[in-house]
């Protein structure tokens, strides 16, 4: 009997098991509320508003068991369109990350977020290869062939890092 009682106190705990998403806005003081959104292909659903503590900059959102994996936009001011910054929720672990008006956001806990910010920085450093190599008006073939195939090297290998990742 008694095992049975243990089962069904248990079972409910793991069918809503929770997940967060919870991080840190610096400067602190700048910065009032968060509001997170689910985004699809056609529209922004609003989900849920938290407080930034004005001390430390600390939020949380708790996403319960009936959130589903995606993409999420947390909105920290108005206009909604420029102070946004977009996260992936695989539905499996929290996601901890710190806000910086100047360097933007980083990730400090999931594993999706952290490879498409590295995917990202990535890329960004061969277009600027790119740009620099036709803005010198260089003539040097191997030069480009080589950016270029860093490009393919650096998409590969990205591809096979994010195998069974929402990405």
């Amino acid at each position: 009997m008694k095992r049975l009682l243990f089962l069904f106190t248990l079972i409910p705990s793991i069918l809503l098991a929770q997940h967060s998403i919870k991080g840190t806005f610096s400067p602190a003081k700048e910065y009032n509320f968060a509001l997170l959104y689910k985004v699809t292909p056609t529209l922004s659903e609003y989900i849920s508003n938290t407080e930034i503590n004005k001390e430390t900059g600390g939020f949380e959102f708790q996403l319960d068991s009936t959130r589903t994996k995606g993409m999420y936009r947390v909105v920290y001011a108005i206009p909604q369109e420029d102070y946004n910054f977009d996260i992936i929720y695989n539905g499996k672990e929290d996601i901890e990350l710190t806000f910086n008006s100047e360097t933007g956001v980083t990730f400090k806990k999931s594993a999706e977020n952290k490879l498409l910010t590295s995917y990202t920085n990535s890329m960004s450093m061969v277009t600027q290869s790119i740009g620099n190599y036709f803005r010198e008006e260089s003539k040097n073939t191997k030069a480009l062939k080589s950016i270029f195939k860093t490009q393919q090297e650096t998409q590969e290998n990205f591809e096979k890092a994010a195998k069974g990742m929402m990405l």
